[in-house]
């Protein structure tokens, strides 16, 4: 069910902790493999600085056109996490996974990075076959 969340969804919510504690919530286009989601932002975006202050972030991914009668198509992930710019390889990686799935565009503008954040693994207790909440470690 994860991987269908994750298959059949372009954004996500990508909710990070502003400088006076307040939460900042932003809808982002994702990529993702088995470990890691991947979007890419301006440096001066506040999600970007709050990230560069505290990774701490807090993921939701559902679909925007679910039916909200439909039992089984109210499925959505919600992940506390980790997040970070990435360099070098690790960027160049992200670039090309975003880019297979999302743009076609293989360079970022400048002033961009590429970020990730791990998807943690599944909460069974919490997780209720439509809700499913991951953690990654340290978290």
């Amino acid at each position: 069910h994860i991987q269908n969340v994750l298959k059949n969804n372009a954004l996500l919510v990508l909710s990070t902790i502003c400088d006076d504690g307040a939460p900042w919530g932003t809808p982002v286009h994702f990529a993702y493999d088995e470990k890691y989601l991947y979007w890419f932002s301006f440096d001066n975006s506040t999600h970007s600085t709050n990230i560069t202050r505290d990774g701490r972030v807090f993921i939701t991914v559902f679909s925007t056109t679910q039916n909200p009668t439909a039992k089984e198509d109210r499925s959505a992930l919600y992940i506390s996490t980790h997040a970070q710019a990435l360099e070098g390889e690790d960027a160049v990686v992200a670039q090309d996974i975003f880019a297979d799935r999302v743009s076609g565009e293989r360079k970022l503008g400048e002033g961009a990075h590429m970020y990730r954040a791990a998807i943690g693994t599944l909460n069974e207790e919490k997780s209720d076959g439509q809700r499913y909440y991951l953690r990654s470690s340290g978290q």
